[in-house]
């Protein structure tokens, strides 16, 4: 990665990144910190899979902000994602997580991605896109 921050392929130098927001199941606070720290360490893991960074983690769902190649399918690395990160969380079998998800998945079907160039991390937190009331 050079100064500016963009990566050089072959052809293109390149800075993409994707905000990817999944929910848990029902809605529901299953966001412990011993849950966010796993969460954290599935994502990083799949990040080192497909060759992406991750370059922010907030907890309120789970915000992510990924460095990414255009060779990346987003489709395959949000669905990795979600698949790793359900899987290593429901093998703890944590009080939390069985309490407020009674089901075998710990995602939601749907998620909410946002795809940038210059996406920046002020932009995951909730209070940045909100005006002040006068």
């Amino acid at each position: 990665m050079d100064a500016d921050g963009y990566r050089s392929g072959r052809q293109v130098p390149e800075n993409l990144h994707v905000h990817v927001v999944p929910a848990p199941k029902y809605r529901k606070k299953a966001m412990t910190a011993r849950v966010a720290a796993e969460l954290r360490a599935a994502f990083e893991e799949v990040c080192g899979r497909y060759q992406t960074t991750l370059d922010a983690f907030e907890t309120d769902h789970a915000h992510l902000l990924v460095s990414y190649s255009p060779k990346v399918a987003l489709f395959t690395l949000v669905l990795s994602h979600r698949t790793s990160s359900s899987a290593r969380v429901r093998a703890h079998r944590w009080p939390e997580i069985r309490q407020a998800l009674w089901s075998e998945q710990f995602w939601s079907p749907s998620y909410c991605i946002a795809v940038g160039l210059h996406i920046r991390r002020t932009a995951l937190s909730p209070a940045a896109g909100r005006r002040s009331r006068s």
